[in-house]
């Protein structure tokens, strides 16, 4: 889920430069990044960012340190040319960059238009659907934000963690300067909400910048000797059993 704000708002492009640098140049070596690590543009929505073309072509550079590079849109906005001729440019034989689209159906006016767009410029793509009788995941998942009054329990921690599709599938955020543990993590950071337990969030650029600990080195490994305690918290990303919301009804 994404945080709406009330507000228009862009991460200027230098921070999103110091970010991609600090994390690709200064802490990928002590990292040991795992095997087919796929880098995602996402947002809100990336393509109303003024320089989407210029944060494409930098993280591009780091190209090595990752398998693909998707830049993830829900339709609402035609990716701009320049963007598309630069991907075209970068990668002409297609094999990092993709498109992958989230389809809210009637929300996504521009959906038909970026597909044939793509097909145009000979860019791949994938799509999903959160829309009709069989959207995605079976909608959007509730994480459970509200869930301040759980006391920690191991039993619940280890049970979260266990159906959330993110401890199989490692999903890094890196926001503001941050790189979190999970997007819930990131999401109660954004929320002004305590960190519950360590190595949930470590600052990797501008004042104050962390040190990799054997936490981060965790967090990005996906190696956990028992459940975080943050997943106390969260009702974990469980695609089975989670309370569904009404896809897309943050972005009208």
């Amino acid at each position: 889920m994404t945080h709406m704000r009330k507000k228009k708002h862009h991460t200027p492009k230098p921070q999103i430069f110091d970010e991609i640098k600090s994390f690709f140049s200064n802490y990928s070596s002590h990292l040991q990044l795992p095997e087919n690590v796929h880098a995602d543009i996402i947002g809100g929505e990336p393509l109303l960012h003024p320089d989407i073309s210029s944060i494409a072509e930098e993280l591009f550079k780091y190209r090595n340190l990752y398998s693909t590079l998707r830049i993830v849109t829900n339709c609402t906005v035609a990716p701009p040319d320049d963007l598309l001729e630069l991907i075209n440019s970068l990668d002409p034989e297609k094999k990092i960059i993709y498109f992958y689209l989230s389809n809210y159906g009637e929300l996504s006016k521009k959906a038909e238009e970026i597909k044939k767009t793509l097909q145009k410029y000979n860019i791949p793509f994938s799509e999903v659907y959160y829309f009709g009788d069989n959207p995605e995941y079976g909608g959007w998942v509730d994480m459970g934000f509200e869930n301040e009054d759980i006391p920690y329990s191991l039993e619940i921690a280890a049970a979260n963690f266990n159906n959330c599709r993110f401890a199989v599938n490692r999903c890094i955020p890196i926001h503001n300067g941050y790189v979190f543990l999970c997007t819930y993590a990131m999401g109660r950071f954004l929320k002004g909400l305590p960190p519950v337990g360590k190595g949930e969030l470590l600052k990797i650029s501008g004042g104050g910048a962390g040190m990799i600990t054997n936490d981060i080195q965790g967090i990005i490994r996906g190696k956990f000797e028992s459940a975080p305690e943050i997943c106390c918290k969260c009702n974990g990303f469980d695609v089975k059993n989670s309370l569904r919301l009404t896809p897309a009804i943050q972005i009208t």
